[in-house]
C-alpha cells in the first residue's frame, strides 16, 4: 500500500530440506515435505511416505524451492505418478504444475495462472524489466539490472520496477557475500519470465547485453584479483559466478571472441577461489572456439590454461600452453608476459624432475622481472627458486629466498601470494627444526587462505600442521590432518606440487612406520571432515612444540 502506518510482514517460501544429510525422521518433519504428504494423501489415499520414496519427495520440495502452490500441484500428481516420475517432469514446471481444484480461481489452479495474475498487474515498464531480469542466473545486483534492462536505449527506472516486483512477490531479496542486497527469481517464475522474453523477441539482445556487462565487470576486476582488494573482488566474483557461467556459455555459442576476453579476465578467480576444474574447462573451450586472439590476449589465455593444467597434473598440456604463451608474449612485446611463461615452463620442468631446466627458466624470469622492476615477478621467481631448493631438501638455501619473497608480497599487499609464501617459509623452518616459528607461519597462512576461500593453500597449511603434530608426538591428529589435506585437494582436482610432495612424503612415511595399523583409520577419518573443522583441529594443539623431542629427526634416522 505504501502508506505511513503500513508494516510489511514477509512470508517466505517453506524451508526446503537439505535431504542429502538428513534422516527419515528429520525429512518427514520438514514443513515442505509435510505439505506434500498432506496433499498427496488427499489426492491418493493409498499414498504413504516411506524410506524408499522420501528422498524423491524431499528433492521435489527442494526443486520447487518450498513454494506452497507448486508443492500442492506436484503432490496432486501422485494419483498417476511416483515421486521419482514427478521429479523427471519438473524441467518444465509451468506445463506440469496444473490441475488444481476446479472450484478455485485460475490463479490457484495452475502455476501459469498464478504468475499470469501477478504479471497482469504490472505496468509496461515493469513487464519489460521483469522479462529482461530472467537472463540473470541465480541472483543479480541493482547495478547489473540497470545496465542489462535498458538494452533498447530506453530510460526505464529499473530500481522502481524492482521495488514493485518485490511488492508483488515476483522477486526475492537475498544477501551477497559482502552483505550487499541482491535479488533473485524463483525458478518457476524465471521460466515464465524467459517465455515472455522470447515472445517479445528480446531474448538475443538482452542475452548479449548480459554477456557484455559481465565481460566488462570481469575486465574491471582482473587487476584487483591479485592485489590488496583481492578478498573483496573474489567475493564479488563469487556472487556473480552463475552469471559468469551464463555469460561464458552464451559467448562461446554466439561470440567466441567475447568468451576469450571473459575467460582471460576471470582466470585468476577460477584458480584462486577453488574452481580449478571448471576454470580449466572454460579456458580450454575459449581456446578451442576463440579462433586466433590478439597476442596480448593470447599470452594471458595460454598462461591461464598452463597454470590450470599444471595444477591438475596435465603437464604436457601445460608445457604446450606456456610455450605458446611465451611466443605470444614475445610477439606482443610484453616482457612481463615472457617472464610469466618462462616461470610456467620452469614449474613444468620442476614437476617432471628436470631441476637444471627449471632453474634456467626461473632465473630467466627473475632477470626480466628485475629489469622491469616488477616486484611481483621478482617475488614469485624467488619463491619458485626456493621451492626448487626445497625439493632438494636444501632448507638453508630455500629459507632466505622465501623470506625475501614474503617481504615483497607483503609490500604489495597481495594476500593470496602472502599466504602461499607463509606456507613455504613454514615448511623451510620446519625442515630446520624451528617448529614454533613454522607453526606461526602455517597459522597465518591458513587464516588468510580461509578469508580468500583458497582451498589449495588451505590444504598446504593443514599438511604443515600435520607435520607439526607428528613432530610433537600427536600421531593420530597428524594422520587425520593428513587425510583432510588430501581430500581437500581431491575435491578441487588439484595435484600436489613437487616441493610440497617432498614435505608431505617426509612425515607421512615416518607416520606410517609408527602407526602401521592405525594410520589408515585416522587418514580416512580426516578425509571426512570439513576444511574449517580441519583448521580447528590443527589449532587445538596444546603441545609446546619447543619442548618436545625431535621425533621427526629421530624417526628419519
Amino acid at each position: 500500500l505504501r502508506i505511513t502506518a503500513e508494516r510489511e510482514f514477509v512470508v517466505p517460501p517453506l524451508s526446503a530440506p537439505a535431504h542429502e544429510a538428513m534422516s527419515f525422521e528429520k525429512l518427514s518433519g520438514n514443513e515442505a515435505v509435510r505439505l506434500f504428504v498432506e496433499r498427496a494423501e488427499a489426492a491418493d489415499p493409498a499414498f504413504e511416505l516411506t524410506e524408499q520414496n522420501i528422498r524423491g519427495v524431499a528433492e521435489i520440495c527442494s526443486r520447487l524451492e518450498g513454494l506452497p502452490l507448486a508443492i500442492e500441484l506436484a503432490a496432486a500428481r501422485t494419483r498417476v505418478l511416483s515421486p521419482e516420475a514427478i521429479l523427471a517432469k519438473l524441467d518444465s514446471r509451468l506445463r506440469f504444475l496444473t490441475g488444481g481444484p476446479r472450484d478455485l480461481p485460475e490463479r490457484q489452479r495452475t502455476m501459469q495462472g498464478a504468475i499470469d495474475w501477478s504479471y497482469d498487474l504490472l505496468t509496461e515498464d515493469e513487464k519489460a524489466v521483469f522479462r529482461r531480469l530472467s537472463v540473470f542466473a541465480a541472483s543479480f545486483s541493482v547495478e547489473a539490472a540497470e545496465v542489462v534492462c535498458n538494452t533498447d536505449a530506453g530510460d526505464i527506472l529499473v530500481i522502481d520496477s524492482i521495488t514493485s516486483l518485490l511488492d508483488k512477490s515476483l522477486l526475492l531479496r537475498v544477501n551477497g557475500q559482502g552483505g550487499e542486497h541482491r535479488f533473485a527469481m524463483l525458478d518457476v517464475v524465471r521460466e515464465y519470465a524467459v517465455n515472455t522474453l522470447q515472445s517479445a523477441g528480446e531474448f538475443e539482445a538482452v542475452s548479449r547485453a548480459h554477456a557484455e556487462y559481465f565481460v566488462a565487470l570481469g575486465e574491471k576486476a582482473e587487476p584487483f584479483l591479485q592485489a590488496a582488494q583481492s578478498a573483496e573482488w573474489l567475493d564479488r566474483m563469487e556472487d556473480e559466478h552463475d552469471n559468469l557461467r551464463a555469460a561464458m556459455q552464451w559467448s562461446l555459442s554466439n561470440d567466441p571472441k567475447m568468451a576469450v576476453r571473459l575467460a582471460v579476465a576471470v582466470r585468476n578467480f577460477w584458480l584462486l577461489h577453488s574452481h580449478l576444474s571448471e576454470g580449466y574447462r572454460w579456458l580450454k573451450a575459449a581456446l578451442e572456439r576463440g579462433g586466433d586472439p590478439p597476442p596480448e590476449l593470447r599470452f594471458k589465455l595460454m598462461n591461464g590454461l598452463g597454470l590450470a593444467s599444471r595444477f591438475r597434473g596435465d603437464y604436457e598440456t601445460a608445457r604446450r600452453a606456456y610455450t605458446d604463451g611465451l611466443t605470444a608474449g614475445q610477439e606482443a612485446g610484453n616482457k612481463q608476459g615472457v617472464a610469466l611463461s618462462s616461470r610456467g615452463l620452469g614449474l613444468v620442468a620442476m614437476q617432471q624432475g628436470d631441476t637444471l631446466a627449471a632453474r634456467k627458466y626461473f632465473e630467466s624470469g627473475l632477470a626480466i622481472s628485475r629489469e622491469l622492476d616488477d616486484k611481483f615477478g621478482i617475488a614469485i621467481s624467488l619463491s619458485f627458486l626456493g621451492d626448487l631448493a626445497r625439493t632438494e631438501r636444501d632448507f638453508a638455501r630455500a629459507r632466505p629466498l622465501f623470506e625475501e619473497s614474503l617481504g615483497l608480497f607483503r609490500e604489495l599487499d597481495n594476500k593470496s601470494a602472502v599466504s602461499d609464501a607463509l606456507n613455504n617459509l613454514g615448511a623451510a623452518c620446519f625442515g630446520e627444526g624451528e617448529y614454533l616459528l613454522a607453526k606461526k607461519y602455517f597459522a597465518e597462512a591458513a587464516n588468510i587462505a580461509l578469508e580468500l576461500g583458497n582451498k589449495m593453500t588451505i590444504s598446504y597449511s593443514i599438511d604443515g600442521f600435520a607435520a607439526l603434530a607428528f613432530a610433537s608426538g600427536e600421531y593420530e591428529r597428524s594422520a587425520q590432518l593428513c587425510g583432510a589435506a588430501e581430500a581437500l585437494r581431491e575435491s578441487i582436482g588439484y595435484k600436489i606440487e613437487p616441493a610440497e610432495a617432498v614435505f608431505r612424503d617426509a612425515y607421512v612415511e615416518k607416520l606410517q612406520k609408527i602407526l602401521p595399523k592405525d594410520f589408515a583409520d585416522g587418514f580416512a577419518k580426516g578425509r571426512a571432515i570439513e576444511p574449517d573443522e580441519a583448521i580447528k583441529l590443527a589449532f587445538e594443539s596444546t603441545v609446546s612444540l619447543g619442548l618436545v623431542p625431535n621425533e621427526y629427526n629421530q624417526a628419519k634416522g
